[in-house]
């Protein structure tokens, strides 16, 4: 019996896994720019899954934790001293996040926008949130929303 119960909560992880381990994977190479970082940081984030003792309501309550800690993830190793004075050999070489050309094309033009951008751009664009979700998801003002979308269309 306790090995269907042990099974029954592998097969939860891996649906789980299977639904969120795109976007969280985008989002964490958005922020940190490697490939590299980018597995080691998802990697973290379904390990604070794991540890997580919280069922969420829908689907999209879930998705909308793991675009959270994700984003938080990131910017809190952005901060951390060794990664500000490392250099991205990264930029010399581009790794496809995507066997879809426009998917690459998109991922490699956000890389270069400020930080701030990012995000909302990913969300919008390749997640298909609106700007009032968005809003919600990321604790920021619409209006504020708006213009880094209008921004970003110059």
């Amino acid at each position: 019996m306790e090995s269907n119960s042990l099974l029954r909560t592998d097969r939860e992880f891996a649906s789980v896994y299977d639904r969120n381990i795109r976007g969280v994977y985008q989002i964490c190479f958005l922020y940190l720019k490697s490939h590299y970082d980018a597995e080691d940081a998802s990697q973290a984030i379904f390990e604070k899954y794991v540890n997580l003792n919280k069922c969420f309501n829908d689907k999209n309550q879930e998705k909308a934790w793991f675009i959270s800690v994700s984003k938080n993830y990131c910017k809190d190793e952005l901060k951390k001293f060794w990664k500000k004075k490392r250099v991205d050999i990264e930029r010399i070489e581009r790794i496809s996040v995507h066997e879809d050309t426009s998917d690459y094309l998109l991922i490699d033009a956000l890389l270069n926008l400020p930080i701030k951008y990012k995000a909302v751009l990913y969300l919008f664009y390749v997640e298909g949130y609106s700007v009032k979700e968005i809003s919600q998801l990321l604790y920021r003002n619409e209006s504020t929303l708006r213009n880094h979308l209008s921004a970003a269309d110059y």
